[in-house]
């Protein structure tokens, strides 16, 4: 399947997909600002 996606699709799915998941709010900042560091900036 084609989704005609830009990196920046992608990017953006990848930081829902953290700020949707279970751990508590504290530990999901921490992992998009590890994202972030990386240099994976959304």
């Amino acid at each position: 399947m084609n989704w005609d996606l830009e990196l920046a699709d992608v990017k953006m799915l990848c930081r829902n997909s953290i700020e949707s998941s279970g751990p508590a709010e504290d530990e999901k900042q921490q992992l998009i600002d590890k994202w972030e560091r990386d240099g994976m900036p959304l």
